[in-house]
């Protein structure tokens, strides 16, 4: 049943997983501008499939933290209780997810 706190609740969460939309949006931008044109210049001796790799892993933490916030939307709106470092450890999540997966992406590449 959901009542008036309930959705309170869930809405300061939704209020923050705006943050982890924005943050998504970003880090894809910094992901396809910075793998776009990386193999031009090792083209014979790249490692394809680790460079597919480092995508996979960027795309599972992606999805990962994405239904963890809204996990924590339906948490929320079922219990009445506010979740919202959900999202933010989300974002946080994004970020490294990044940071990991463009290491593996440039070191497959040289």
């Amino acid at each position: 049943m959901s009542t008036r706190g309930n959705t309170s609740a869930a809405g300061a969460v939704v209020a923050v997983a705006v943050l982890q939309l924005v943050v998504l949006g970003i880090s894809t931008a910094v992901w396809i501008t910075s793998t776009m044109f990386a193999g031009n210049a090792c083209d014979p001796n790249c490692d394809w499939s680790g460079a597919d790799r480092a995508g996979i892993l960027y795309f599972v933490v992606c999805v990962a933290m994405s239904l963890c916030t809204a996990a924590a939307v339906m948490h929320a709106l079922r219990t009445g209780r506010d979740a919202g470092w959900v999202p933010l450890a989300g974002s946080a999540g994004i970020v490294v997810g990044l940071l990991v997966s463009l290491a593996f992406f440039h070191e497959a590449m040289s």
